[in-house]
Order: structure tokens, then sequence, then C-alpha cells
């Protein structure tokens, strides 16, 4: 039977695997003690509310952490991942998820990012295989208001279709802020294979992306797309098609892209 939990003490996956399921009509997981992964254990938090504004979440080098189905509150408080941390349909309000020291953030679902501090790697890649019925899906970043990327952000759609370019999978980062800002000075690496899809949106038109000092860049693929019709532009970084092919289509209702920046093509980029 799931639970409401307050933890004051050390809650530990040591070696093992340990799932906490939380009761989602009660108050979650309050964390006011460590919640641990180590030595290559796993911890498994699910289905409900977790409260970490006063505790601490850590992840070891070797271990993992897979979070499904969670409204995060990190209002002030960093998660330490040093192993992997796997995100499902969760959103994680403020704070700061920290792989700087070699950890490694995934998700392949639906993740809301309001006004979060991205360290290190974090990838969202969107990998699927598609017969001859097969239809587009989709998995989405949702930003809320300003994303402080200060590492990597993989926005990666991978596509093994043998049938059908529109049959396959689409890596989208959603600007879900009437005036979304791009701020910590990281990259933004969109890749797109087979018939995959990398792009950055806004949820409606008359979305203004800001992009303050990160590095957009395609990568591979030729299905990399920014604004598809729903962003006015503002570049004060820098946006590089690097040996792949960038869509920039703005919405013609908006300000359109003012440069401040650079836009790039090179290494056969388009």
């Amino acid at each position: 039977q799931a639970l409401s939990i307050t933890n004051k003490s050390d809650i530990v996956a040591d070696n093992a695997t340990l799932t906490i399921g939380l009761d989602d009509k009660g108050t979650g997981l309050v964390n006011e003690g460590q919640l641990i992964s180590r030595n290559g254990g796993t911890l498994i938090i699910q289905d409900g509310a977790v409260d970490n504004r006063d505790g601490t979440i850590l992840v070891s080098t070797g271990s993992n952490m897979t979070m499904s189905n969670v409204v995060l509150d990190n209002r002030g408080s960093s998660i330490d991942i040093d192993g992997a941390l796997k995100l499902a349909n969760v959103t994680v309000n403020q704070g700061t998820l920290d792989a700087s020291d070699g950890g490694l953030i995934t998700h392949n679902s639906n993740v809301t990012l309001d006004n979060v501090t991205l360290a290190g790697t974090f990838t969202q890649n969107n990998t699927t295989y598609y017969g001859y019925s097969g239809t587009r899906t989709e998995t989405k970043t949702i930003v809320e208001d300003v994303l402080t990327n200060t590492g990597l952000f993989n926005l990666h759609a991978t596509t093994i279709s043998p049938y059908h370019t529109w049959a396959g999978g689409t890596s989208s980062l959603v600007l879900n802020s009437e005036e979304t800002i791009l701020d910590g000075g990281g990259v933004l690496d969109m890749r797109s294979y087979g018939a995959g899809v990398s792009r950055i949106v806004g949820l409606e038109t008359g979305t203004h992306l800001i992009n303050e000092n990160n590095t957009i860049q395609a990568t591979a693929g030729t299905q990399n797309y920014l604004g598809q019709d729903t962003l006015s532009i503002t570049n004060r970084g820098s946006i590089v098609a690097d040996n792949a092919t960038l869509t920039i289509d703005t919405d013609d209702e908006g300000t359109g892209l003012v440069n401040e920046g650079q836009l790039i093509s090179r290494n056969g980029g388009t």
C-alpha cells in the first residue's frame, strides 16, 4: 500500500533496489534528511509529490535513481548525481539537478522544468523502431520561464523505420511561457537520426525565446527545427548548423529573429 512519508534521517539503496511508492492523495514524501543511492544500488520513487526543500538527494557513482509520476519541489536545493538519474513524467520545481561530476540525467517521456538549473549532461532521446503501421510519437521537455543550462542538454531523436519517414519519434523542447530565457552558458545539442525529429517550439504562437548565452547547435541529421512558426527569437549566444541541417522558422506574427550573437554554418552544415 502506498504511503505518505516524512524522512528526517536516511533512506538508502545500498547495492540493492529500494522502491518508494507514494500515496498521490496524501503529502507524498517530505525529505528533511537524506535519500541516497550508493554502491550500485537503485532507488525508485514513484507516484506522488516529493518535497526536497530541506533535504538532500545523492546518487553516487555507479548507482541509479528513477523518479516516475512525481512532482518534485526542489526550491533552494540541489540533487547531486554522480551516477544516473532517470526521469519519467516528472515536474521539477526550481533548484538544481547537478550531474557535473560525471553523472547523467535522462528521460524518454514528458518532463517539466520550472525555473531549474541543469549542470552536467541532460539527455532526452526519443529512440523508436517502427514498422509499416507505425505512427509518430513525441517526448517533451517543457520549460517554464527560465532554463539555466550550464552543461550539455542533448535533444536527440533516433528512429529506425524501414517503410515511412513519417513513422518516427520527435524530441521536443517546448517553451511554455510567453517569454522564455535560456541562460547558463551551456550547449543545447540537437540530433535527428533516421525519421527522428529534434525541435524547439513554443506551446503556442506568440512565445519569445531569449537565448542569452547558450550554443544551440544541430550536429546530426536533417530534421532539426528551431521555431516551427511558434517562436520569436532573440539570439545573444550562438546558433550553429554543424555538419547537419538546422531550420529556423519564426512566428510571422512576432518580431522574427533578432540576432545579437552568432549564426554559424560550418563543417558542411546547412
